[in-house]
């Protein structure tokens, strides 16, 4: 196998986007590689090449032999690795369903639907989108501000652009309140959410990572004290962890971001795990192009629960690579039945790929 990267200039804010290709068998299989700022191109690009010398003999249809062999290297470097991981796990699920005629959601045990719902993120301050209506479900950041002057609870606040976003979305909104770890202990959030209920019961409210992502032992506190379902995202990156938030009670529900624990292969044991104990699942990614939500896409139609997803990417218009995929019709994705990943690449993007070696 061939390894081959092609940056894609203006897919993020913060960098660029880096897609990755595997040539075998006359065949090319895609994958993207998530670069937040905390893993820059140097971080990445010297795991990539001793990646591809080590699988460069190796059997591609042998996809877990070479996912191991991968792991063996990738697990050395904990900011860069799972980053580098999931995007050879893309490419040879990517692969692998075009070897074998099948789509990736196949290879994961089969689809229970073929229509997902879309979470829209929306940043703190941020207009609230037209037509809401046709909105299903939002993911409302929120960021905790010292305590101010007499406007510190105005209507250009924190609790109060909050407060307003939540008063305009109906009942029927799911609506999940992105704290992102803002809160420094169990008794702050939960005074914060006991706010929000104080006026009437929202049925619809969610919270999402209040506290650190280690506080395991502080979410399960609040799980227990609080009559809102508590989400976890970041501290989700493992099977192992996961266990232990079933064991310890940390969760009403857990979003599995690709990249975080490593992609998919990584992502069926924390789904199992999740499900045997009745905790609900949603997935997400981080990746700034139609590849990498994709492969997001496809594990989140083999979910048991019809919870919404985090794919901003689809979201977003004029995709920079992508000739056809899936078929977005306003909130909602729908996978169909093409080979692999289903994500179909403009030539001139193909002939670009550079060999890492």
């Amino acid at each position: 196998m061939q390894i081959g990267l092609l940056d894609i200039p203006g897919t993020n804010p913060a960098s660029s986007g880096l897609l990755l290709s595997l040539d075998a068998a006359g065949q090319l299989g895609f994958g993207e590689v998530c670069q937040p700022a905390s893993a820059v191109k140097p971080d990445i690009l010297p795991l990539m090449r001793a990646v591809a010398g080590l699988i460069a003999t190796m059997e591609a249809r042998n996809m877990n032999v070479v996912l191991d062999a991968v792991s063996s290297i990738t697990s050395r470097d904990p900011m860069a690795g799972p980053l580098v991981l999931s995007a050879i796990d893309m490419a040879l699920h990517d692969l692998n369903g075009k070897l074998r005629g099948c789509p990736v959601h196949v290879m994961l045990g089969g689809r229970y639907r073929s229509e997902i719902v879309l979470s829209q993120y929306l940043p703190h301050g941020s207009l609230l989108p037209a037509g809401q209506d046709a909105v299903a479900a939002v993911i409302l950041e929120y960021r905790q501000e010292p305590v101010r002057q007499t406007d510190s609870y105005g209507p250009s606040s924190a609790l109060g652009w909050l407060t307003y976003a939540i008063e305009q979305f109906g009942s029927h909104v799911q609506i999940d309140i992105d704290a992102g770890g803002t809160f420094d202990n169990p008794a702050l959030a939960r005074t914060f959410a006991e706010g929000l209920l104080t006026r009437k019961p929202r049925l619809n409210l969610r919270l999402l990572q209040p506290l650190d992502d280690a506080d395991l032992v502080g979410h399960a506190a609040l799980c227990a004290a609080l009559p809102l379902p508590i989400i976890l995202d970041r501290s989700v990156h493992s099977a192992k962890v996961m266990g232990q938030i079933v064991r310890l009670g940390a969760a009403d529900r857990v979003v599995v971001n690709l990249e975080r624990v490593g992609g998919l292969r990584s992502a069926m044991p924390v789904v199992a795990i999740a499900e045997a104990a009745s905790i609900g699942v949603s997935s997400a990614t981080s990746c700034h192009t139609a590849i990498g939500a994709a492969a997001a896409l496809h594990l989140a139609v083999v979910l048991h629960d019809t919870l919404p997803a985090r794919l901003d990417n689809l979201l977003r218009a004029g995709e920079p690579i992508a000739d056809a995929g899936f078929v977005l019709e306003r909130r909602l994705a729908r996978v169909e039945a093409a080979p692999g990943l289903g994500v179909l690449l403009r030539d001139e993007a193909v002939s670009a790929f550079q060999s890492v070696l």
